[in-house]
C-alpha cells in the first residue's frame, strides 16, 4: 500500500476510489484497486475537502494506473549430479509474460555464477540432503517486480565398478560378465 502525498489541505479531507483502504490517512492499495492480466488499469481517486470554517465542499481528483505484475516462470524443479567435473550447468531460460517486454531478469541463489543462470555444484556446496532454492527475478518496463523460484537437488552419483578383477590372462577360461552379483559402490 502507499500513502498519497502531495494534496493540500492534509486535514478535513477524505480519499475514495477503488483502491483506497484507508480515505482519512490516504492510503492506496494497488492490489486491491487490481488491473486484469498483463493490462494496465486506470483508478480514478477522489480527495473530497470540507472547509472547518465554512462548510464548503470541494473535490479534485487524479488518475492512477496500476500496471499488473509480469508473469514469471521458472520452469521445474530438477535434480543434478554432483559432477566430480566442476560443470557450468545452464539453467532453462524462464517464461516471461509481460507489458511491455523491454524488462529483463536475473538468477540469484547459492550456486549461481552467473546471473544470466549459471549453476556449479561445486560453487552450491555440493550434494545436499536439501535442495538449493534458484529463484528468478524479472523487472518489467513499469519497474514491477515479479519472482519465481525452482529447487534443485545435487546428489552425488553412483559410480559403477566395471569389473571385479584388475587383472585378466590371456590363458585364463572365457567367463561372462554377470550383473546379478554388481553391487555399485559409491
Amino acid at each position: 500500500a502507499d500513502t498519497l502525498q502531495g494534496y493540500s489541505p492534509n486535514t478535513n479531507g477524505i480519499w475514495t476510489g477503488n483502491g483506497i483502504t484507508n480515505g482519512l490517512s490516504g492510503i492506496f492499495s494497488p492490489s486491491v484497486a487490481g488491473t486484469s492480466s498483463l493490462m494496465s488499469t486506470d483508478h480514478i481517486l477522489t480527495y473530497t475537502y470540507t472547509d472547518p470554517n465554512t462548510g464548503c465542499i470541494n473535490s479534485d481528483s487524479i488518475e492512477a494506473t496500476v500496471h499488473a505484475l509480469p508473469d514469471v516462470n521458472a520452469g521445474l524443479d530438477t535434480l543434478v549430479c554432483n559432477n566430480p567435473n566442476p560443470t557450468d550447468i545452464i539453467l532453462n531460460i524462464p517464461i516471461v509474460s509481460s507489458v511491455p517486454m523491454n524488462g529483463s531478469g536475473i538468477w540469484t541463489g547459492t550456486g549461481i555464477t552467473n546471473p544470466t543462470g549459471i549453476f556449479r555444484t561445486d560453487a552450491a556446496g555440493g550434494s545436499s540432503l536439501n535442495p538449493y532454492t534458484l529463484t528468478y527475478t524479472y523487472t518489467d518496463g513499469n519497474s514491477c517486480i515479479n519472482m519465481d523460484s525452482i529447487e534443485v537437488l545435487v546428489s552425488d552419483p553412483i559410480i559403477p565398478q566395471a569389473f571385479p578383477y584388475d587383472t585378466v590372462c590371456a590363458y585364463d577360461n572365457i567367463f561372462f560378465f554377470d550383473n546379478t552379483t554388481f553391487t555399485p559402490t559409491n
